[in-house]
């Protein structure tokens, strides 16, 4: 199946972000923190994404519930689900990110994004030009004509291209998608890792934006469609 998303990184150590939390008692609680291990994309695809790893964690808790939590490519939408009594509360933010209107969910009974997400999104097509070299230099000049040169953000430079329905353009517009943050970009392959350079044009590639240059223009005679581009750069850690 060959699949375009763009999503953002969910880090660690940023409680409203990282942590959800989970209870076998009631939607009240009382609440146990379900935290990720590590850095992560909210799907994910060659590498575990945020949501199969909150699911572990909620099992390293209660180890008699199975959870399960999903992002499905043909609807951009979240599942959460367990298979015994089990309740998941989630942040503001978090809600926001994975399409939910309320922030407490009975996972025995399932639940589905109920809003569009803002933090992972289906696209009609993916492109990313071949990586540019960016970097910084300077040059430190002493007494008696000795020097010193210092490199900075090795980085690549790529410019990338998003096809996407005109109603999805409004809600990235509004969103984190595209704008700023580490992003893992699917380019039609989810399994493969995007190396221009080797002649693997699709594949994964993990990205952060440049800031404001998002543009989106409508395509030519098809209202119903836009393109999105922006310019982003390769080569930063996870957050």
């Amino acid at each position: 199946m060959t699949i375009y998303r763009a999503e953002v990184y969910l880090p660690t150590g940023v409680e409203q972000l990282s942590d959800v939390l989970v209870s076998t008692t009631g939607d009240t609680g009382p609440w146990n923190s379900a935290t990720l291990p590590s850095a992560a994309p909210l799907a994910g695809g060659s590498v575990t994404g945020a949501l199969a790893l909150w699911a572990a964690a909620c099992h390293v808790v209660y180890s008699a519930v199975a959870f399960s939590f999903t992002w499905d490519d043909a609807t951009g939408l979240v599942t959460l689900s367990a298979d015994a009594a089990a309740w998941l509360k989630l942040s503001d933010s978090q809600a926001d990110l994975l399409g939910f209107s309320a922030l407490v969910h009975d996972l025995a009974a399932g639940a589905t994004s109920d809003e569009t997400p803002l933090g992972a999104a289906v696209l009609l097509g993916l492109s990313a030009s071949v990586a540019q070299p960016r970097a910084g230099s300077e040059l430190y000049e002493y007494r008696g004509g000795r020097a010193a040169a210092l490199h900075t953000r090795r980085e690549t430079r790529h410019l990338v291209e998003a096809v996407v329905a005109a109603d999805a353009a409004d809600v990235l517009e509004g969103g984190p998608l595209l704008r700023a943050g580490l992003h893992l970009l699917t380019l039609g392959d989810p399994a493969a890792a995007y190396d221009a350079a080797a002649g693997v044009w699709d594949g994964q590639l993990a990205v952060t934006p440049v800031a404001g240059s998002l543009r989106i223009d409508q395509i030519e005679g098809q209202e119903a469609e836009a393109v999105l581009t922006f310019e982003a750069v390769a080569g930063r850690a996870a957050p």
